[in-house]
């Protein structure tokens, strides 16, 4: 099963969303290869570039928290620390037990679970931060 962006998932801002819909697209090209046979070299560079855009876009995320002052940002960042320990975790799995088609399994269902659980709570919840503020903003601005 492939797994594609859909509108549900959208937050409203702009930035994030193009990122989250980069995520998805590396999640479904590894599953596309995994169809076909993905070797460990490929395997390996597509968790690579995955661990790196998720870096860059929670870089993303908690600049628009500190921007907008996010009250739940200690706990947002916390969620992207325990992802990366996911993945840290899931890498030490790779290296000790070796390349399997059960571990490009295991890290293309997780990453997607994650994707979409994070989006449509954590995410949703800082974008509405954002949305709250600015209008917030605006009104100020008008009075």
């Amino acid at each position: 099963m492939a797994y594609n962006w859909c509108s549900s998932l959208e937050t409203g801002n702009e930035e994030v969303d193009n990122q989250h819909k980069t995520l998805f697209a590396a999640v479904n090209e590894l599953f596309l290869a995994r169809e076909q046979g993905i070797t460990e070299v490929d395997f390996r560079k597509s968790v690579d570039f995955l661990t790196t855009y998720a870096l860059e876009h929670f870089a993303t995320e908690e600049r628009l928290m500190d921007e907008h002052n996010f009250p739940k940002a200690e706990h947002h960042k916390d969620c992207h620390e325990k992802l990366k320990q996911s993945v840290t975790a899931l890498i030490e799995e790779l290296n000790q037990n070796g390349y399997s088609p059960a571990i490009v399994d295991k890290a293309i269902q997780f990453v997607n679970n994650w994707l979409e659980t994070h989006i449509t709570t954590e995410d949703f919840e800082l974008v509405s931060h954002i949305k709250l503020k600015q209008l917030e903003e605006s009104m100020e601005k008008n009075k």
